[in-house]
């Protein structure tokens, strides 16, 4: 597939001038990946090829097309991540998932809630991942799923399940000529977990956004009882524990 064909890169004087005092700012983690972004897109603009102004910058070609496109489309806006702007009260909300480690997927919040906190302080998400031991575009994934809702956003989209439930929801998959309700609701956890999308998975299974993602948050809150049609009032809120998997 060919790749689309970026625009000419077009700066103006007032624009090199703003660019050129960020590309030598570098107090702090966010101003070093700022000013990365703007000794590329300077680079660009005076002629060098993409490849070569992603070597000088140790990225790759890809982030390097990235960035020329938020700068054409956003100007010098476009170089800056996007803020959290965190509320005392979200703050607080973060510090406490921070301390949870009761359960593995209350360390997994806890891990996201850190990330965040770290970010909001100035870290980029080299540093970050590379303190949690996680990837990059996780990282990434996790600032995103907080800007679109907000600390609802780190308890509902992500599912990490453990040994013994993957099983339990493969063995449900066995049986879905006989229970082909809960063997789709049981290929939605699956695929989530596996970082799908909810608006892919909704599609590829012929249901709403809304239905997929109501599915997913019942697993996340209740575990594989969640995707009973009937749950009792005592319904546990983890099933079968173990390690999730990697």
């Amino acid at each position: 597939m060919r790749k689309r064909r970026i625009p000419p890169l077009e700066v103006g004087d007032a624009e090199r001038k703003q660019l050129m005092a960020l590309a030598a700012c570098e107090e702090t983690a966010q101003s070093r990946a700022v000013a990365a972004r703007a000794r590329a897109i300077l680079a660009c603009a005076d002629g060098i090829k993409t490849k070569d102004a992603a070597t000088a910058e140790h990225v790759s070609s890809d982030l390097v097309s990235k960035w020329k496109i938020r700068f054409i489309l956003y100007g010098i806006e476009g170089l800056y991540d996007a803020q959290l702007m965190l509320s005392d009260a979200e703050r607080e909300q973060l510090e406490a998932l921070m301390r949870l480690d009761k359960t593995f997927q209350d360390q997994a919040l806890a891990m996201r809630a850190r990330a965040l906190l770290a970010y909001d302080a100035g870290e980029d998400f080299r540093s970050i991942a590379a303190t949690l031991g996680v990837s990059i575009p996780t990282v990434s994934r996790w600032r995103d799923y907080f800007l679109q809702s907000r600390v609802d956003g780190l308890l509902n989209t992500r599912v990490i399940l453990s040994a013994g439930e993957r099983r339990h929801l493969m063995t449900i998959l066995d049986q879905g000529a006989d229970f082909p309700r809960l063997a789709q609701r049981a290929r939605i956890i699956l695929a989530c977990a596996e970082g799908g999308d909810i608006e892919a998975i909704a599609a590829q299974e012929g249901i709403s956004t809304t239905t997929a993602a109501k599915w997913r948050s019942r697993f996340v809150l209740h575990r594989v009882a969640g995707l009973e049609d009937i749950m009792t009032a005592n319904t546990p809120e983890a099933s079968d524990g173990g390690a999730p998997e990697p």
